[in-house]
């Protein structure tokens, strides 16, 4: 097998965030009013790493420790060119509890 470095462009960001599912929050006003609205991916920890080039690996840290249900938590990685916003790639792995 070969393993090949990425060149990112100048200027790429990692960006980590810790996301749940399975919200859900009860509209009082407005056109949704008395209507019940679900929720994916809700961003609870946005970390951004800026990437140097050459760089292959990164360590990112997020905070755990008031999660409730961990079932329901992903951590969605992507890189994203800093300048004009398009995602080069992207990965979601699921919190192990």
């Amino acid at each position: 097998n070969e393993v090949r470095k990425q060149a990112w462009p100048e200027g790429a960001v990692l960006q980590v965030a810790l996301v749940e599912d399975g919200l859900s929050s009860r509209v009082t006003a407005g056109e949704n009013r008395g209507r019940e609205l679900h929720h994916v991916a809700v961003v609870r920890e946005l970390r951004s790493v800026p990437l140097k080039p050459g760089e292959l690996t990164h360590t990112v840290v997020l905070p755990l420790e008031a999660v409730e249900d961990r079932s329901r938590m992903r951590v969605v990685a992507f890189v994203q060119e800093a300048a004009d916003g398009p995602v080069l790639g992207a990965a979601a792995l699921p919190v192990t509890p």
